[in-house]
């Protein structure tokens, strides 16, 4: 899927995630079908996941795109293989034509938003992507000093994961850890592994989840260790700041680090553009 994404942003070819909630955890498939009346896509990629079967054979009858099966994915009539894509080579002029040909009203991505005014499909623009990482060089200046790395189970379906934290790492040559955890009960444990083996320079998380992650902080050494050892700053959206795990966090910070990390936060701008206000203090939301 990343492959795919970034070949298809290369050559101005729009690309549409599909949240989780609607492909993998609906018992209807409702909302996809309604995705895919609105996408009306021409190549549709099926990842390992069994669950996806389903939701593939719900929308099959909206399109006649090519389905493309994920490197790991399970065989099955109809599909053709990743790996036939990447393999095939290209042509290499007519996708430097096509590169040449973007301009800043060539849409990037549609994503389809959780709020009530926002039914209808919604298009990202290139300039819009372009500007918000420029933006952050300007006002997160660390990030031209210190390559970001991140540990990330942020859907890219939505535009926090997919726009604002992937493209910080394209801009800026970092690195992207695909958390296969998340702060819920159950995947907490796989989150703390994968936190204590690769230690992020920043952290890009909404706060409803901070609270899980700062107890487990507080409780394990390791994690705290390993977490701190490069991680300066803590980024989330100023929506849903909470003081509590924020001072929780400035606490433990300066127990295994000598003082507090940087707080960072933004006002967003749904799915036109990743952000729109940024704040930078000590307090999630101040000026």
């Amino acid at each position: 899927m990343r492959l795919l994404m970034l070949a298809c942003l290369h050559v101005g070819v729009p690309i549409s995630p599909v949240s989780p909630g609607n492909s993998l955890l609906s018992k209807d498939f409702a909302k996809l079908r309604a995705n895919g009346r609105a996408a009306a896509p021409g190549r549709h990629l099926r990842r390992r996941h069994r669950a996806l079967h389903a939701g593939a054979r719900a929308v099959a009858d909206l399109h006649d795109a090519v389905v493309v099966a994920g490197s790991r994915s399970m065989p099955s009539p109809g599909t053709i293989p990743f790996a036939g894509i990447a393999g095939a080579g290209a042509d290499d002029t007519a996708v430097k034509a096509a590169f040449n040909a973007l301009t800043p009203d060539t849409i990037a991505k549609f994503l389809f938003t959780r709020v009530p005014s926002a039914r209808r499909r919604r298009s990202s623009r290139r300039s819009a992507y372009v500007l918000h990482v420029e933006m952050k060089s300007v006002i997160w200046p660390f990030l031209n000093k210190q390559k970001p790395v991140i540990v990330d189970w942020l859907p890219w379906s939505h535009v926090f994961g997919g726009s604002h934290n992937f493209n910080k790492v394209v801009r800026f040559g970092g690195s992207l850890y695909i958390d296969d955890g998340k702060p819920v009960p159950a995947l907490l444990p796989k989150t703390v592994k994968n936190l204590t083996d690769v230690a992020p320079t920043i952290l890009l998380q909404r706060a409803a989840c901070l609270g899980m992650l700062v107890a487990r902080l507080r409780d394990d050494a390791d994690l705290r260790r390993s977490f701190f050892s490069r991680c300066r700053s803590s980024s989330m959206p100023a929506r849903r700041c909470r003081s509590r795990p924020l001072d929780e966090l400035e606490r433990l910070a300066v127990m295994e680090l000598g003082h507090p990390v940087v707080m960072l936060s933004s006002w967003g701008s749904t799915e036109t553009a990743p952000a729109c206000t940024d704040a930078t203090s000590r307090r999630c939301g101040s000026a």
